[in-house]
């Protein structure tokens, strides 16, 4: 059978967090693979909050900072893989929440009133230039964005008016104007997350949505505009959501309870009813940030220093029955997680350093490869042809759709990441030299040697 794969870098659509996902293989235990925490050159001067990514290797920070590289930049910053810049002259107060849509438009939320100078009300778009309002904005904080998949935009907070109308907590903008989501939330909403179907979440302090019972979480439903419970909820705060790739709702926070079964401040949410996840992550733990990297492993990022003795330093890895750390981690709280279209992971919060090192503020995963075999072409029956070869390239194998395929230069770093779809394997953007080939992960894993002229 013959297998082929593109490298084509996934479509972005939005990629959040402090509510984001974001991710980080910082405690990765897949063998033969490493890595090390790496600054964003001169990273930030204050906390970080917030981080998305865009086409490439863009990155997206916000928190509140004045100084990104050693450029003024008031609150939010853009990183294109090799230096800072500023986004105009920013927003004057913290930018607690990004996204950034299909255009490139970036999305940020926060406690500002201005952006660019001008009135925003606490949410506001950049189109590259320059910086405009969302109609009359909200009526109170912005504490998370999220984008659906036909690009219309849900933001939750504080706020009880979005665009001078009411609406509680949560609101859509749809290029044009803001709507209510029913009758809202009666208290604090602090994160959104949007399931492949569509379905809208939201966690805060709340317990109420639409009038109607719901614990601290609840679903919105766009199509017949009603809110619902999820079983009974949970019995405290929930501080961030993550809709996986995997159909479930990864939910944290400081909550001790999800429906009637006790946990430590994470659960997860399979459509129909509530699982642990072992002890959880400590009693009453913030959960600052979850995020699923494109293997489906989920991360989180917070204020937990241990988890059931073992030191994670701020942020873990759910191995599929335990939650596991390198303990390298972070000097101080983790706040966000975000991943680039090239499966870059990346990390911001209130850290100075991470893995020993000074990173201030933000920092870069970068995944190393070592202690693979040195066999051109071919490894455990996969073969790989043409090598060398001049841009594509075809496999002959037993290779299953979805499974995760990773490109390595001869230093062991990642250069290029996707799950199997079916096509040609396209490594023309990619320069001449030798590479290492991953297919698959764990004990699967095969890795083959390519060489590009």
């Amino acid at each position: 059978m013959f297998l082929g794969f593109n490298f084509q870098t996934m479509k972005n659509r939005v990629c959040c967090f402090f509510s984001l996902i974001c991710i980080v293989l910082a405690i990765s235990d897949v063998k033969g693979q490493g890595g090390q925490w790496a600054a964003l050159g001169g990273g930030l001067n204050d906390k970080c909050l917030s981080l998305a990514c865009g086409a490439g290797s863009i990155v997206y920070a916000g928190g509140s900072f004045s100084d990104a590289g050693g450029i003024g930049a008031a609150n939010i910053a853009r990183w294109d893989g090799a230096n800072w810049s500023a986004l105009g002259d920013g927003v004057n107060g913290w930018c607690y929440a990004i996204a950034v849509d299909d255009s490139g438009n970036v999305y940020a939320g926060g406690t500002f009133a201005k952006a660019g100078g001008i009135d925003v009300n606490y949410i506001a778009k950049w189109d590259g230039n320059t910086w405009s309002a969302l109609g009359n904005g909200l009526g109170g904080w912005c504490y998370d964005i999220k984008l659906d998949a036909s690009g219309q935009l849900y933001a939750c907070g504080t706020f009880t008016t979005a665009g001078g109308n009411t609406a509680n907590r949560i609101a859509k903008w749809d290029g044009v104007s803001w709507t209510s989501l029913g009758g809202g939330l009666d208290d604090v909403c602090n994160a959104i997350a949007i399931d492949r179907q569509g379905m809208v979440y939201a966690g805060g302090r709340f317990t109420q949505a639409g009038n109607q019972p719901a614990a601290y979480i609840a679903r919105w439903n766009p199509a017949d505009t009603t809110w619902s419970a999820l079983g009974y909820g949970l019995n405290d705060d929930c501080e961030s959501l993550l809709a996986g790739s995997d159909g479930n709702l990864y939910a944290a926070g400081i909550f001790t309870m999800v429906d009637s079964i006790s946990t430590s401040s994470i659960g997860r949410w399979d459509g129909n009813a509530w699982h642990t996840m072992a002890s959880g992550l400590g009693y009453q733990q913030h959960t600052y940030a979850l995020g699923m990297d494109s293997s489906g492993t989920v991360f989180a990022g917070g204020s937990f220093y241990a988890i059931s003795g073992l030191a994670v330093k701020y942020i873990t890895r759910w191995s599929g029955s335990e939650w596991v750390g390198s303990g390298v981690g972070f000097s101080n709280s983790c706040r966000a997680l975000a991943v680039d279209q090239q499966g870059v992971l990346y990390a911001g919060g209130e850290f100075a350093n991470a893995g020993g090192g000074a990173v201030n503020y933000v920092a870069r995963w970068e995944e190393t490869m070592v202690g693979v075999d040195n066999v051109p072409g071919q490894k455990n029956g996969i073969t790989v042809f043409p090598v060398p070869t001049s841009g594509e390239i075809w496999l002959q194998g037993d290779v299953d759709f979805g499974t995760d395929i990773r490109l390595y230069d001869v230093q062991g770093k990642l250069v290029n990441r996707q799950r199997y779809d079916g096509n040609v394997l396209d490594l023309s953007e990619v320069k001449a030299g030798a590479y290492w080939l991953k297919i698959g992960s764990g004990s699967r894993a095969q890795t083959v040697k390519v060489v590009l002229h």
